[in-house]
């Protein structure tokens, strides 16, 4: 039986979907994708009604494919329709996925996203498609400031008994980069003085990696192995760090943030380098 498979190397997914006949289901890759994203599934669902999760052991359907991971929803005729809301957080920068009609619905589909970050404020549409049986519509959808997204699922007017309506979504969401929060750019500070380090969460992060180092000294003092230039610390908690600098050259340093997941590997691309002075 043939698997769906969603995300890898841009390249060969490019060549898959190249190679495919027409009938097989379309596979996306961001290509601003830094690091291992993460699924609407993988997400906490502060609202689900009629939705799935599917997997190996219960799969979505379509021409012939198993849709063995991603999201199921399903209309039914008694509830006209279902959908689910998610969390973001404003953690995210975009979502790409595919929709399926599931080949096991009968009705066709009208699949909405929509943010509701402050609902009293308006309502703003992301996107929206018609999907009939069979059918598949894609989506690459800008996050940037999104806290909450809804998806929902009708069931189109004109399908009628009891038959149920089905789509599958699959999806990639990627992280937002970590910024700097402070020391601020261009900041003077003793080197006599503690420096507490604060950065802004990024999603799924379990470790951060952060880099101090130096950019160019304000003495002419010679450098030699026993210089202090360059500190790497990893902070196992947290979004803030304290660094003493005593003892470190006087001087313009530069620091960077990289996210780890909790095996030391890059969720996302590392913070843009802040710079600071340590005064003498």
């Amino acid at each position: 039986m043939h698997r769906l498979r969603f995300g890898g190397l841009a390249t060969l997914l490019g060549m898959l979907v190249a190679l495919a006949p027409a009938t097989m289901p379309s596979v996306l890759a961001h290509p601003g994708y830094a690091g291992p994203a993460t699924t609407l599934e993988a997400l906490p669902l502060t609202h689900a009604v009629g939705v799935s999760v599917l997997s190996p052991a219960s799969p979505g359907h379509f021409t012939g494919f198993d849709i063995d991971h991603g999201l199921q929803l399903t209309a039914q005729n008694a509830t006209p329709g279902s959908a689910l809301e998610v969390h973001l957080g404003g953690l995210y920068t975009s979502v790409v996925g595919t929709i399926y009609g599931d080949t096991a619905s009968a009705c066709n589909a009208v699949v909405t996203l929509q943010d509701v970050t402050n609902p009293a404020s308006g309502v703003k549409q992301l996107f929206q498609a018609t999907v009939n049986p069979s059918a598949q519509a894609t989506f690459n959808i800008d996050l940037h400031g999104v806290q909450d997204i809804t998806i929902d699922n009708q069931r189109q007017y004109n399908c009628g008994g009891s038959n149920p309506e089905m789509v599958d979504i699959v999806s990639s969401l990627t992280p937002t980069p970590v910024t700097g929060v402070s020391p601020a750019a261009n900041a003077v500070i003793p080197r006599a003085t503690p420096i507490t380090f604060r950065w802004k969460r990024s999603a799924g992060a379990s470790i951060y990696m952060l880099s101090i180092s130096l950019v160019k000294q304000s003495t002419n003092k010679a450098l030699t192995p026993a210089s202090k230039v360059t500190v790497t610390k990893l902070v196992f908690s947290g979004t803030t760090s304290t660094w003493n600098p005593a003892g470190f050259l006087p001087g313009i340093y530069q620091y960077t943030i990289l996210p780890l997941d909790r095996y030391g590997a890059a969720l996302a691309s590392g913070s843009l380098a802040v710079q600071f002075t340590l005064a003498q």
